[in-house]
């Protein structure tokens, strides 16, 4: 019998820049306080020096892991929103056509709900399109009758 194994639940984006943020931000202290303690002491200039290159390559590390996650988990998918927005916006043979939802995280949800625009949207057009036709032929009908009540009128001046 296979067993399955729960999906691990992936951290929203806001999580992961307080994640980020946090680190950077002990990082940063850690860094200011070897420096503030180099500046104090010059006796331990070696140590809190090679500390404090150590923290800044670590924030540099960190600035560029922000920025690989800031492309592919912000950036890229809300590209791809753009463009699929577009699409839709413009028609290109997406009559029907929705966001593709990816992930779970925020531009996933965002692209959910336009998706639920969308869809009320679609509905609204398609009831506004069955009052006009309905509205179309009372018309047609009532076109018909008052040709069929001037047809009368001639028919009975005709017969007088």
């Amino acid at each position: 019998m296979a067993r399955s194994t729960p999906r691990r639940r992936a951290l929203s984006i806001q999580q992961i820049f307080l994640l980020l943020g946090s680190l950077n931000g002990i990082v940063l202290g850690t860094l200011l306080l070897s420096s503030w303690q180099l500046l104090k002491d010059s006796a331990s200039a070696t140590g809190h020096a090679t500390i404090t290159l150590f923290l800044g390559g670590l924030l540099l590390i960190n600035l560029a892991i922000s920025s690989v996650i800031v492309s592919q988990r912000v950036i890229r998918p809300l590209r791809r929103l753009v463009r699929e927005s577009h699409a839709i916006a413009v028609d290109e043979g997406t009559d029907g056509a929705l966001l593709r939802v990816v992930g779970t995280d925020e531009v996933a949800r965002l692209a959910d709900a336009f998706n639920g625009v969308l869809h009320r949207q679609r509905q609204a057009f398609e009831q506004l399109d069955l009052a006009n036709q309905r509205l179309r032929n009372v018309n047609k009908q009532v076109d018909d009758s008052i040709r069929y009540a001037a047809l009368l009128q001639r028919s009975c001046r005709i017969a007088s």
